[in-house]
C-alpha cells in the first residue's frame, strides 16, 4: 500500500510541475510578445496617403478565406501584397477577444480582453480621435451594433465592452463621426432628438440614408440583420460612406464584417461563407474606389480567428462542412492581411495587430 501511495504522490507531483511549466510558458510568451511589440521595431512607412480604408473581417482566419474562395474568386485575394498578423492580447491565459484586438488596431497598444481603448485606468487615444485632430473626415460601418467591440474601439473608451449605453453616449456626444452606420437602434433611440442637429442626421432606414443631404449621418438601422444581398448591404453602405467622406483633405474609414465571427461561433460554415462574401463585396467597393483615387490605401485584415477552422489539404467544395470547425470560440492562429496603395511595399510579411495603427497613423500624418 505504501508503494502505491508513493507512486500516486510522484505522479501528482509531476502533473503539478507540468501544469506550472505550461502556465509559465504561456505567461512568458505573452509578456515576450507584448514587450517585443511595445518596444521592438515597428514598420516604417515613408509614403503618405490622403485616404485610408481599413476593412476588418471579424473572426476571419486563413481557412475561412480559403472556404469562401471555393465558392467564388475573392476580391481581397486579388491584392498582391499580403502577409500575416499576430493577435495576442495582455490576457495571459486563452486568446484575444474582439475588444482587445480592436483596441490594438485602433490605438497601437495592447490591453486586456474586454477593454475598449482603455488600459490601466487610462483612456487610449484611438484613430478616430487622432484623424479628427488632423482635420480629416472619419467613418465607421459595421454589420452588428455600432456599440459592439470593434466599432466601439475606434469611437469610444470603456473598461467593459458590455457597457453599451456609455459607449453609445460617447459616440453621440464626443466621437464626432462623419459617418456611423450599423445596428443598435435600442441604444440610440433614447437620444434621437439630441443626435439630430443642423449638420448631422439620425436615421433608421436605408431609404432615409439615400435621401440624406446632411454632412454627417448616424444610422442605426431598424433591422435584425444587414442583408448579404440586394440593394441594402455592407457593400452599398461602404459605397455611400465613401461618397460622403470624400474630400480634398482626406479621410479614414473602418468597415467591419461582424457576423463572420457570429456564424463561426455557431460552427455554421454556410452562413459564415455568405457573410464573408458579403464582406468581400465591400472590399471590392474599396478597391474600386482606390483605383479611381490612387492616393488611397486599402487594408484588409481580421481581428482574430474564430472556430479554429481546419479544412482538409487541397479542399474541394464538398469539404465545406461544419465538422471542420474545431471549437466554438477564438483561437490563437495568426490572421492574414492584404494592403494596396501607398505604403504597401514597405510592410513586412508578418506584423502585429498594433502595427496596423502605426501604419495608418504614419500614412495619414504626412497627409494631415
Amino acid at each position: 500500500m505504501r508503494k502505491v501511495s508513493l507512486t500516486k504522490q510522484k505522479r501528482n507531483l509531476w502533473i503539478a510541475i507540468a501544469v506550472i511549466l505550461l502556465a509559465a510558458i504561456v505567461i512568458s510568451g505573452t509578456l515576450f510578445g507584448v514587450f517585443y511589440h511595445r518596444y521592438g521595431v515597428r514598420p516604417t512607412v515613408t509614403a503618405s496617403a490622403q485616404n485610408v480604408i481599413l476593412l476588418i473581417g471579424d473572426g476571419m482566419g486563413p481557412d475561412h478565406v480559403k472556404a469562401a474562395s471555393l465558392q467564388r474568386d475573392l476580391s481581397m485575394e486579388s491584392v498582391k501584397k499580403t502577409g500575416f498578423v499576430t493577435t495576442r492580447s495582455l490576457t495571459p491565459v486563452g486568446f484575444t477577444d474582439s475588444a482587445a484586438a480592436a483596441t490594438a488596431m485602433a490605438t497601437g497598444s495592447k490591453t486586456y480582453n474586454g477593454r475598449i481603448s482603455y488600459y490601466n485606468g487610462q483612456n487610449l487615444q484611438n484613430l478616430g480621435e487622432y484623424v479628427k485632430e488632423l482635420g480629416l473626415k472619419f467613418g465607421v460601418i459595421t454589420t452588428k451594433s455600432v456599440t459592439d467591440a470593434t466599432p466601439a474601439a475606434f469611437t469610444s473608451h470603456s473598461k467593459s465592452r458590455d457597457d453599451d449605453d456609455a459607449i453609445a453616449r460617447q459616440q453621440i456626444f464626443e466621437a464626432d463621426c462623419d459617418v456611423l452606420f450599423g445596428l443598435g437602434k435600442e441604444y440610440y433611440a433614447p437620444y434621437a432628438d439630441q443626435i439630430e442637429t443642423e449638420s448631422r442626421a439620425y436615421i433608421t432606414s436605408y431609404d432615409e440614408l439615400l435621401k440624406n443631404k446632411k454632412d454627417q449621418v448616424y444610422a442605426t438601422f431598424d433591422t435584425d440583420r444587414i442583408p448579404s444581398g440586394g440593394s441594402f448591404t455592407l457593400a452599398s453602405l461602404t459605397d455611400r460612406a465613401l461618397d460622403m467622406l470624400s474630400n480634398e483633405k482626406g479621410f479614414f474609414l473602418m468597415v467591419e464584417g461582424a457576423k463572420i465571427d457570429s456564424y463561426s461561433h455557431d460552427n455554421d460554415i454556410d452562413n459564415m461563407i455568405e457573410e464573408l462574401i458579403a464582406f468581400d463585396n465591400a472590399v471590392q467597393v474599396a478597391l474600386t474606389y482606390a483605383e479611381a483615387n490612387p492616393n488611397t490605401t486599402v487594408i484588409v485584415t481580421a481581428d482574430h480567428e474564430t472556430g479554429n477552422l481546419r479544412l482538409p489539404k487541397n479542399p474541394t467544395p464538398d469539404d465545406l462542412q461544419d465538422k471542420y470547425f474545431r471549437r466554438s470560440y477564438h483561437s490563437g492562429r495568426d490572421v492574414r492581411y492584404w494592403i494596396q496603395g501607398p505604403g504597401a511595399s514597405e510592410i513586412p510579411e508578418t506584423i502585429d495587430n498594433t502595427d496596423i495603427y502605426y501604419i495608418i497613423r504614419q500614412l495619414l500624418t504626412k497627409n494631415g
